[in-house]
C-alpha cells in the first residue's frame, strides 16, 4: 500500500484557517506529496489568547485507516469556526471530517508548484525558472526605475519558498 495522507489547518494570508489534507499514493514519486486538497474552508478569524499573547491552535487533528475496509483513510482536521463577538475569546474552533479512497483510480501525478527566487534575473531566465519549479508566470507589470537594469525582475509575488498546487501563478514586477 504505502499511501500516506497528512491532515493539517492550512493558514492563508487571502483565508481564514481551513481543514486540509495532502495525500500521497504509494505509486508516486518519492518524497513527493499532492497538492493539497481543503476539507472545509474556514468561516472567520480566530482569536483567543486566554488572555495570553499568543493564539491558541492546533489541538484537534487525527487520521486513521478506516477499520471496515482497511484501505480507505479518514482524517478530522480544525478549521475557523464563525466568530462570536469580536475581540479576544470570539474565535471559534470547529471540526470537519473526510474520506479519502486510495482504491480509487489515481489521477495523473502532477508535483507542486515550489516557487524559486527570480528577483534580479533577467525575464527569460525567471520564465525558464519558474517553469522547472511546476509554476506558471502570473501577470508581469512594468516598472520604470533608474536603479534597476531594464529587463530584470525586482519583485515576485508569491515570496520564494512557498509552496502551492501544480502550475500556480508567480506574479513578477519587471524593469523597463
Amino acid at each position: 500500500m504505502d499511501d500516506v495522507l497528512v491532515g493539517f489547518s492550512a493558514f492563508r494570508s487571502t483565508g481564514f484557517p481551513s481543514a486540509a489534507y495532502a495525500f500521497r499514493y504509494g505509486t508516486d514519486p518519492p518524497n513527493a506529496m499532492r497538492a493539497p486538497v481543503t476539507l472545509k474552508a474556514g468561516e472567520g478569524t480566530y482569536v483567543k489568547t486566554f488572555g495570553g499573547s499568543r493564539n491558541r491552535w492546533g489541538d484537534y487533528s487525527a487520521a486513521q485507516v478506516d477499520p471496515l475496509d482497511d484501505r480507505s483513510l479518514w482524517t478530522i482536521q480544525e478549521y475557523a469556526g464563525r466568530p462570536v463577538g469580536a475581540g479576544d475569546g470570539s474565535g471559534r474552533w470547529a471540526t470537519w471530517w473526510g474520506r479519502v479512497d486510495p482504491s480509487a483510480p489515481a489521477p495523473a501525478f502532477e508535483p507542486a508548484c515550489q516557487v524559486p527566487r527570480v528577483v534580479g534575473l533577467r525575464l527569460g531566465k525567471a520564465r525558464a525558472r519558474i517553469r522547472s519549479r511546476h509554476c506558471r508566470l502570473g501577470k508581469i507589470t512594468r516598472k520604470r526605475t533608474l536603479k534597476a537594469p531594464r529587463g530584470r525582475v525586482l519583485a515576485q509575488s508569491p515570496a520564494p519558498g512557498r509552496h502551492l498546487g501544480s502550475h500556480a501563478k508567480v506574479k513578477l514586477t519587471v524593469g523597463r
